[in-house]
């Protein structure tokens, strides 16, 4: 197995910024929220466990034991996204702060919040610049920030 240090070599810092960055409101959701989904897959696993279901199913159980398998393979998902999404913002917020807020603003704009499809005439408007000033402002941003992360 390639150790990832070497890897790092073989990588395009600034297109996997852009990945990290587009995937950013997932992983803060999840971190956010994801103790509470966990808590009511939990929940709902306490009430499984009244349930005299004892139904036959296909592979020897019966629905009860479905069901209860198939809420602990629900809550293993969760708990891996919740830690995979906690870790993510303990690695990024750090290079992320050390950005001015204008950096911020644009990084966000562009890649945070792409599904509004308006991040590079918002940036044109707020620093009252053309398109090909906004593009190169916030491109500076980017490798800004791709390179606190992987250098």
């Amino acid at each position: 197995m390639i150790k990832p240090d070497l890897l790092i070599d073989y990588l395009d810092p600034v297109k996997a910024t852009k990945a990290i960055l587009r995937d950013w409101r997932t992983q803060e959701f999840r971190a956010e929220y994801g103790r509470d989904r966990i808590g009511e897959i939990d929940a709902g696993m306490v009430r499984l466990g009244g349930l005299s279901d004892a139904t036959p199913v296909q592979g020897g159980g019966n629905r009860q034991q479905e069901a209860i398998c198939s809420a602990i393979d629900r809550k293993t998902v969760a708990e891996r996204g919740y830690h995979r999404a906690v870790t993510y913002m303990q690695e990024i917020k750090p290079y992320w702060d050390q950005l001015t807020e204008d950096e911020q603003y644009m990084l966000t704009v562009r890649f945070v919040d792409h599904d509004l499809g308006d991040g590079i005439k918002r940036v044109m408007e707020r620093f009252r610049v053309e398109k090909s000033q906004a593009y190169d402002i916030s491109n500076a941003a980017l490798v800004k920030l791709a390179k606190l992360i992987f250098w």
